[in-house]
């Protein structure tokens, strides 16, 4: 899948989300979620510019994305264990985006692009963007051994990431 392209196959409604006017800021972390209902089996498709962690009624899933490089986005297909699924579901999805040069994800501005499904139907596409997760925990630094102008994430004493 290319940059901001979710007409791929892989993705049958979802299109790319993110926190608006906030794809270009440094260390965000957002939240979004949905709900569908049911117990028969279901999977998630999901790629993110950055790194996720994804949720089920609570309980930690999968992290991810897969890596590809700059510009090109795999696709995750995870299969959402039956043992988690109640008659009412929620899917919770966690991206961080770090948007500085580093060795770890390039650089590039963040989005989201996911979808519930179950066989041929999508079960839920329109992920409600539950709102920016950060505060003042974090500061916006520079070090002499990182990139050129590679700010650093640092915490405040007594701040757990």
């Amino acid at each position: 899948m290319k940059n901001d392209d979710c007409s791929s196959p892989a993705f049958r409604q979802a299109h790319p989300i993110w926190l608006s006017g906030r794809q270009t800021q440094v260390n965000i972390t957002a939240g979004f979620t949905c709900s569908f209902s049911g117990r028969s089996p279901a999977e998630l498709r999901l790629t993110a510019a950055s790194i996720y962690r994804v949720f089920l009624n609570g309980t930690f899933l999968f992290h991810g994305p897969a890596r590809s490089a700059l510009g090109d986005h795999r696709v995750d297909v995870l299969p959402l264990p039956a043992a988690l699924l109640g008659q009412e579901n929620v899917v919770a999805i966690e991206v961080v985006n770090f948007y500085v040069n580093n060795f770890y994800v390039p650089k590039q501005p963040a989005f989201l692009c996911a979808e519930v499904c179950r066989g041929d139907q999508v079960l839920c596409a329109a992920l409600r963007a539950a709102g920016a997760l950060y505060g003042d925990e974090r500061l916006l630094e520079k070090r002499a051994q990182a990139l050129p102008d590679h700010p650093c994430l640092l915490f405040r004493r007594g701040m757990v990431p």
